[in-house]
């Protein structure tokens, strides 16, 4: 039977091929494994593995987020290798933000040395186990694995809040871009914590002993188990007369997932072309933006300038009003003493005129 796993985002992440009666027991490839114990007593197959030596933490920039995660690996398991980088090269060479330096200095490990650099498939090649904290950065290493004709680092690859909650689909974002740095460094630590936990890096040999010894007596009933529904299944030829009509209609449905998987592959490129013009735009508002808070600045210069000459004249009006108001009491006074003048010389040619006669 075929089985097609679509997460919420609408991709297709992988597919399942297994036998029916299996198909409700077995894991997700790539995904982080279970606990040893369940309820039922029983091992899956997953638990026993062997355990992983190195991890390498993969985000965009390779600043905060993978470098946070080497840093807790670093704290919590000493002898893991591990690793981080960045897919885009653009922030190569950068520094961890200073509010995630911080924070780690106050959890016991330090990030003031590291510096962001790009990834090389050869280092995931090298690494056991690769962590995403982003589902898209996933889905674009994956494209560069196959292009690379590379697959085994894509089976290998893991969204780290999936040892958390594999159903809920959570990622975490970029503080770079949210500036949430307090609640980032929190989530990382707990999904470090829990993949350290589930990808057996805690595993003692004596622990994996037991594992192995119980997965043999797990293969041994499930191979009696086998071999009753073998004798049960004799002789019953109805069933191999059904198998040319199953095999049909598993062509068509591989015929008809096909077709799926092209029309999840265009919406993929359409959703890259999107966020791609959506970043423009967002480079463009910004940059518009910076010009418009440049005009705003000039025009309130420009006001104040305004502001202060309209003042000066203001000033100036006021001087000549007063010295309207001066000349015009001058002018007064003057003729005041014109008409006295003129007074006092009638008066003179009078007493000249009295004292002649």
């Amino acid at each position: 039977a075929q089985k097609m796993l679509v997460g919420q985002n609408g991709f297709v992440t992988m597919f399942l091929f297994v036998d029916a009666e299996k198909s409700s027991q077995n894991q997700n490839p790539g995904s982080p494994a279970d606990s040893t114990q369940h309820e039922d007593g029983k091992i899956k197959p997953d638990d026993v593995r062997v355990r992983p030596d190195s991890v390498l933490f993969i985000c965009l920039a390779g600043t905060d987020r993978s470098a946070i995660g080497e840093g807790w690996v670093r704290k919590l398991s000493p002898p893991t290798t591990t690793a981080s980088a960045g897919l885009s090269s653009h922030f190569e060479g950068a520094a961890v933000s200073s509010e995630s330096q911080r924070l780690a200095k106050a959890s016991g490990f330090t990030l003031e040395h590291h510096r962001a650099r790009k990834l090389s498939l050869e280092e995931a090649r090298r690494s056991d186990i690769i962590v995403f904290f982003d589902r898209m950065d996933l889905l674009d290493f994956s494209e560069r694995c196959r292009e690379a004709g590379d697959t085994e680092c894509v089976t290998k690859s893991r969204v780290l809040m999936d040892y958390i909650d594999r159903e809920r689909r959570y990622t975490i974002a970029d503080p770079y871009h949210t500036g949430n740095h307090a609640d980032v460094f929190r989530l990382i630590e707990l999904g470090v914590r829990a993949m350290l936990e589930q990808e057996n890096f805690f595993r003692t040999e004596a622990g994996l002993l037991d594992i192995v010894t119980q997965q043999k007596r797990q293969l041994v009933r499930a191979n009696q188990r086998i071999f009753e529904l073998q004798n049960q299944l004799k002789g019953k030829t109805e069933v191999a007369a059904l198998v040319p009509g199953l095999k049909g209609q598993l062509r068509a449905g591989l015929t008809g997932t096909a077709q799926i998987i092209e029309q999840v592959r265009d919406l993929q490129f359409k959703y890259k072309d999107v966020c791609s013009k959506y970043e423009d735009s967002k480079e463009t508002l910004a940059s518009r933006l910076a010009e418009m808070n440049q005009q705003r600045d000039d025009l309130k210069r420009a006001l104040e300038k305004d502001r202060r000459q309209h003042e000066e004249i203001e000033r100036r009006n006021e001087e000549i009003r007063s010295l309207k108001r001066k000349l015009a009491k001058c002018r007064r006074e003057l003729e005041g003493e014109a008409r006295s003048r003129a007074t006092l010389e009638e008066r003179i040619g009078e007493l000249l005129l009295s004292g002649g006669t």
